[in-house]
């Protein structure tokens, strides 16, 4: 199949029209050949997402309705809104495990007043994404780092398949914390109900093996039908296999959820962190076939579009949603051109909700429980863990605690946990920053690192320092410390200091009174203190500071080989001055200032 590209799919849009409605600029450049594709599309997009959602609905801990209600009418809102071409919302395995966390503690299990409280934080999670596009607050995208959000995303992973192995067991497990689970799990092998772990682990092999030699087919829909089928025809669940049950069809139609104020703040901190991995969960797949296809993606906008399908999700009694990066990759590979992949995606869903309502019933939980540990498995990178061990090993632990993070601590704060190390991780990089010490070149027309290029030396007498990070309260000691350590340990006599400026974008007040002191010490020294390459807030600063009159315009330079050769020739013609008044022979070591 071929792609979208950019000449053959829709052109880019722009912010002005991603203010109003996206769709409505991809439908009036719309080609007759793509509605086939889309068509496609939509039909294998439905083939997976049927069954999905009503396994995502069961671990969020809700009827299998509500998992289709949340696969029709939100879709329909990312396809008016949403700036991805390929990207296919819907229920989602992270986010249906932090509603079930969410609402553990506020209401039980099956009850109209847990579908409630899903349909509020659904609505709220909508109204903070709207509300966080309205303010341009895409770039938190960019906040859970891909080795934070990869740790997570495995913890959630692993928790969904520890979560599964009561139902695929038969075992009623007390538990809830997986390594609980486990461990009771071990001691109860003996109460396992043997025709459910038979049709469990027929499930789970038939899964496998579709996923792998013909992964093509819906095996998911293929392997529920079948097995409801199965359950229908031989009365399997008078055998104690446990199956869904009667369930109220129809299509969604909208309505509040009845709840209270005091509701809506018992979950708020909750909708906050639903609302941040949803969005960039969603995100991470729509970026990567964006690129992929050669077009942009707009995260404001898209903050927007998924709030507007949570919100819509939340009224027709669905739950929250986010990206499906699963079936964003379905989408891309059977050759989806536009978000109308998502109409056709909702046209099925619908259909299957009017034609197979009396078949959900029959559907054993054994199988739904087979479906999310596959859907898990797939969730697991191990590739991007092995990348992220043989690129950075600092990263690694850093996922690997998010990962430990969830599996401990829960969902939800693990979600807490994953922000803080992202936040940790940062100001790492910015309180312990990489430098360098800069170097000539024969022939070179500017300076190197003297650790990476071994040809580069430091300038006869000037060490030329290179901090890659502002100057700030919390790394101007650091930065001092450092440019201790290499006056002290420089193999030649230091008459000049040039900082490097040119990484540096911002200084603060502590840092301004760092540099003034620095510079005085270095005076006391009789070595100059140059700064080479100040620019935007950083000059600012220094010249209101008055730190720029104190070193003096003579010692600011615009680049750092500007700096060295006039220090060079300032060096030199004083050499030359004190051969005229002392006639004697002159001295090799450089001049003190």
């Amino acid at each position: 199949m071929t792609h979208p590209t950019s000449e053959n799919a829709a052109p880019l849009l722009t912010e002005q029209r991603l203010a109003s409605v996206p769709l409505f600029s991809t439908l009036r450049i719309y080609r007759r050949e793509w509605l086939k594709a889309d068509t496609l599309a939509g039909l294998s997009v439905a083939a997976v997402q049927i069954p999905t959602a009503i396994a995502y609905a069961s671990l969020a801990g809700l009827p299998p309705m509500a998992g289709l209600y949340a696969a029709i009418l939100p879709l329909v809102a990312y396809a008016l809104l949403g700036s991805s071409r390929q990207l296919i919302v819907g229920p989602d395995s992270a986010t249906c495990a932090m509603i079930a966390a969410a609402l553990a503690p506020l209401a039980i299990a099956g009850t109209q007043h847990y579908t409630d409280m899903s349909m509020l934080l659904a609505i709220m999670v909508g109204l903070l994404s709207i509300l966080g596009g309205i303010m341009r607050l895409g770039f938190i995208a960019d906040f859970l780092s891909r080795p934070i959000l990869l740790g997570f995303m495995n913890g959630v992973a692993l928790s969904i398949i520890v979560g599964q192995l009561g139902k695929l067991s038969g075992i009623a497990l007390d538990a809830r914390d997986p390594f609980l689970v486990l461990l009771e799990l071990s001691g109860r092998l003996a109460d396992a109900h043997w025709p459910t772990l038979t049709l469990g682990a027929l499930a789970l092999g038939l899964l496998a093996f579709c996923s792998w030699r013909l992964p093509r087919l819906p095996g998911p829909l293929a392997i529920i039908v079948l097995l409801s089928l199965a359950t229908w025809l031989f009365g399997l669940d008078k055998l104690g296999i446990q199956v869904v049950g009667a369930v109220a069809g129809g299509l969604p139609t909208f309505s509040l959820p009845q709840v209270g104020l005091r509701d809506a703040q018992a979950m708020f901190g909750e909708a906050v962190a639903i609302a941040l991995v949803s969005f960039c969960s969603a995100m991470l797949p729509a970026r990567s076939f964006a690129a992929k296809n050669r077009y942009r993606v707009y995260p404001n906008q898209d903050l927007i579009a998924l709030g507007t399908a949570n919100v819509t999700s939340g009224l027709s009694g669905g739950f929250v949603i986010s990206g499906a990066d699963s079936r964003t990759a379905i989408n891309d590979m059977v050759g989806g051109k536009t978000s109308m992949v998502n109409l056709a995606t909702a046209i099925f869903t619908a259909l299957a909700v009017l034609l197979l309502d009396g078949g959900l019933a029959w559907i054993p939980t054994a199988a739904l429980g087979a479906v999310l540990i596959i859907a898990a498995l797939k969730m697991i990178d191990f590739a991007a863990v092995r990348d992220l061990a043989r690129i950075s090993p600092f990263e690694l632990r850093v996922s690997l605690l998010a990962t430990l993070g969830v599996l401990t601590l829960g969902v939800l704060p693990g979600i807490i946990l994953a922000v803080l190390l992202s936040l940790v991780k940062q100001l790492r990089l910015v309180a312990r920053p990489r430098d360098a010490v800069l170097g000539e070149v024969p022939n070179g027309s500017r300076l190197f690192n003297v650790a990476h290029y071994p040809a580069a030396s430091s300038p006869m007498g000037v060490l030329v320092y290179r901090f890659d990070a502002s100057l700030l309260f919390f790394n101007s000691d650091y930065f001092r410390e450092r440019l201790r350590v290499l006056i002290s340990h420089s193999a030649q006599p230091i008459s000049a200091v040039v900082l490097d400026a040119q990484p540096i974008t911002t200084l603060d007040i502590t840092g301004a009174l760092m540099l003034e002191e620095v510079q005085a010490e270095l005076a006391s020294e009789g070595i100059m203190f140059c700064i080479a390459g100040a620019h935007g807030q950083f000059r600012e600063l220094l010249e209101r500071s008055g730190l720029a009159e104190k070193i003096g315009a003579q010692h600011l330079f615009a680049t750092s080989l500007e700096a060295v050769n006039r220090l060079r020739a300032e060096f030199h013609a004083r050499a030359q001055a004190a051969e005229t008044t002392s006639h004697q022979e002159p001295s090799h070591e450089p001049l003190r200032h």
